[in-house]
């Protein structure tokens, strides 16, 4: 499966090198320091542990639940009036996981429709993967999480945040390109399990 992360590019001149000491400032002044070292003293969680992810989700104030699902350990919750999952992936003894990834998924009704909506998709988005899976009628949203760069508290809600704005323009799009010719009840949303992304 080839997952392609997000990343920002930032460009320097050559002709302007900040001095030592002054990089140094720039540094603990920046937002990577100041989330690396919190200041009410408590220590950051370790979101390679589903229980320690759990945890966060809940202080962040999402209600979910942890579970087995495939003999892997995934989180259930629910934002923006779409439920979605957070799968883990390379664990260690349902710890030490390398991967998560955060996933959603939606039925349709109309293959062709469907094919044509995924693929349109995936030609103007950089991240928010969409997949079809025809044999059980349901389209796939996702987006992978490098747990081994050792993501903040700070650093994944904002993962997150971005992720429940995806959802909704992707349900959005859905309701666009899929649903649009369905009567209001079938259009309605309509969530199916949680489905893992495809291998």
């Amino acid at each position: 499966m080839e997952m392609r992360m997000p990343g920002r590019m930032r460009r320097v001149s050559a002709g302007r090198r900040a001095a030592p000491g002054l990089a140094v400032l720039l540094l603990l002044a920046s937002p990577v320091a100041a989330k690396d070292a919190p200041t009410d003293g408590k220590k950051e969680p370790n979101l390679r542990n589903p229980v320690e992810f759990l945890e966060m989700m809940h202080d962040l104030g999402y209600r979910a639940k942890l579970k087995i699902e495939d003999e892997r350990p995934m989180i259930e919750s629910r934002t923006e009036g779409i439920t979605f999952g957070v799968n883990f992936y390379n664990c260690t003894k349902d710890k030490d996981c390398e991967i998560g990834i955060l996933t959603a998924s939606w039925p349709f009704e109309g293959e062709d429709k469907a094919m044509e909506a995924v693929n349109g998709w995936n030609a103007q988005q950089f991240v928010g993967r969409a997949w079809l899976v025809e044999s059980e009628s349901y389209i796939g949203l996702d987006r992978p999480l490098n747990l081994m760069t050792g993501y903040s508290v700070a650093a994944m809600e904002s993962e997150i945040d971005w992720w429940a704005k995806t959802m909704v323009e992707f349900r959005d799009y859905l309701r666009k390109e899929v649903y649009a010719d369905d009567d209001k009840e079938k259009s309605r949303e309509t969530m199916l399990r949680i489905r893992a992304p495809l291998n």
